[in-house]
């Protein structure tokens, strides 16, 4: 019957830590500087929670999707190479805190979640190398979800790429510095590669010198910006559009798509109207 309340209690009381613990350091400082706590748990939590809140979603989108499998590319290879790299970055780190023994018992709390940050994002990045090779074999060739995850995962790594610096952990944790800015380093080139797309693969016979629908083959980036279509209105600028200027129709718009949808919301509304007739 307590329960609940006494868990909004505890909420409050480690929020309030978070935030007023080293407040005076925050705003007043030379830098924005948050606690190592807040470092290894708030700016885990928030990209890697994002992820799986996602996936069951996300996988069931991808293991009911019709696509043809994607022949392996530059782009594939490097994004799992790359996710795959961060995994064995997370599990040396968690090697190397799990093994520290000059852990004191003031020091506990931050070891733990240490412990917990580097188990998180270890299993985030195991994830996402799954995700990549089902998006490969359903034939994706961009995916929303990950673009965000690894713009969150880049954002958040921005406060602890100053506060390294700022700390001089340079002289004092050699080993923590290097293996940061690695991380940092793939996390950026991650978040490059999946602002491209692969190539599409097609499936079926098809007219030659068709030009391919520009959003389909557009990454999540250019679909949010709508920069698949500066092309064509550079073309239509410079000259008056031609037929052999437009691309397909995008599959959900073309007509064997929409007048199945379309028939079947007709066939119920008039369904409606002949019963209302018949009691009238």
């Amino acid at each position: 019957m307590f329960e609940v309340p006494a868990l909004i209690i505890y909420l409050n009381i480690r929020l309030t830590s978070f935030f007023k613990q080293d407040e005076t350091r925050l705003l007043n400082g030379s830098y924005p500087e948050f606690t190592d706590c807040f470092q290894q748990t708030l700016l885990v939590w928030v990209p890697c929670g994002f992820l799986w809140l996602s996936a069951p979603f996300y996988l069931y989108h991808l293991l009911n999707v019709d696509g043809v499998t994607r022949p392996h590319s530059f782009l594939s290879v490097a994004k799992t190479f790359v996710s795959g790299v961060l995994f064995f970055l997370s599990i040396i780190e968690l090697l190397r805190d799990a093994n520290n023994k000059d852990d004191e018992e003031a020091n506990k709390r931050t070891h733990n979640s240490l412990f917990v940050a580097h188990s998180l994002k270890a299993a985030t990045y195991l994830l996402t190398v799954v995700l990549i090779y089902l998006e490969r074999i359903r034939g994706f060739v961009t995916s929303g979800v990950l673009f965000i995850f690894w713009f969150l995962t880049l954002v958040v790594s921005i406060i602890p790429f100053y506060t390294l610096i700022e700390q001089d952990v340079y002289h004092k944790d050699f080993f923590r510095f290097s293996i940061f800015y690695v991380y940092f380093f793939l996390i950026l080139v991650q978040f490059v590669l999946h602002c491209f797309a692969e190539k599409i693969t097609r499936r079926g016979y098809y007219e030659l010198n068709t030009k391919q629908c520009l959003e389909v083959e557009s990454s999540f980036l250019s679909r949010l910006t709508f920069w698949w279509m500066t092309g064509l209105i550079i073309i239509g600028y410079k000259k008056p559009l031609e037929e052999a200027d437009i691309s397909e129709l995008h599959p959900r718009d073309k007509s064997d798509v929409v007048i199945p949808t379309f028939d079947e919301a007709w066939k119920k509304e008039y369904a409606k109207h002949e019963k209302i007739r018949e009691f009238v």
